[in-house]
């Protein structure tokens, strides 16, 4: 069985086979430990991974809003933030989803949480446009003055 069968087993949507492949995959030489610290990496990432996007974005929304001049001073700033409060809403439901028995987060959290995470994606699109339609702009009145 190729590698590429059992990454698609491990992620299909039907657990019998799913099941299978993973049997399979354990009688080749893998331990259950291999696999628990496997999945532990992956759990830990899925929460300092977004900690470390809200850190890197609050730096650049300060630098964004204190140093940077002309148009993109807005633009920059407005994407920061979006992409902020999306690191900051994956972070607390995968906290709440996976470190449960750590940190028991508040019901109403967990909800605004998922909101940032459900419309971040739309926003961070509708904040591309004008940063396109500012750059083409530019382009055009630069070529017509020359």
């Amino acid at each position: 069985m190729s590698s590429a069968t059992i990454l698609f087993a491990l992620l299909s949507p039907t657990p019998p086979y799913t099941v299978v492949v993973f049997t399979e995959i354990m009688t080749k030489n893998a331990t259950f430990s291999n696999i628990d610290a496997i999945f532990s990496v992956i759990t830990y990432a899925q929460v300092l991974v977004p900690a470390l996007g809200v850190l890197i974005n609050l730096l650049v929304l300060i630098v964004g809003t204190f140093r940077v001049k002309g148009s993109y001073k807005h633009y920059l700033s407005n994407l920061a933030l979006i992409d902020g409060l999306f690191g900051l809403g994956t972070m607390l439901v995968t906290i709440d989803h996976h470190f449960r028995w750590l940190i028991v987060l508040p019901q109403s959290v967990v909800v605004v949480a998922t909101f940032f995470c459900f419309v971040s994606f739309p926003l961070m699109s509708v904040a591309l446009v004008p940063i396109s339609l500012d750059r083409y702009l530019k382009i055009c009145r630069h070529n017509r003055l020359s």
